[in-house]
């Protein structure tokens, strides 16, 4: 024969498993998230690339509009 605090020990065990699972199952795709989100960076960084080497072999300008701006002339006086 068990005992009501042996029963709710149970139970308090089996929240606890599916707590635990349930905190697996979004550590993972999580994971899985971040894994595709890098691939799909370095893909970008790599169709950059290609189309800067393609653009030195042709002699051609490299005319992305992507990166830093560069630094615009102060207006101050300051110095």
């Amino acid at each position: 024969m068990t005992s009501g605090a042996d029963e709710t020990k149970d139970q308090g065990d089996f929240r606890d498993a599916e707590s635990r699972k349930r905190a697996k199952e979004a550590m993972r795709r999580e994971k899985e998230a971040e894994k595709k989100r890098l691939a799909g960076a370095l893909r970008a960084n790599l169709m950059r690339r290609k189309a800067q080497s393609r653009a030195r072999r042709e002699g051609e300008a490299d005319e992305r509009d992507e990166g830093l701006p560069g630094a615009l002339p102060s207006d101050s006086t300051d110095g």
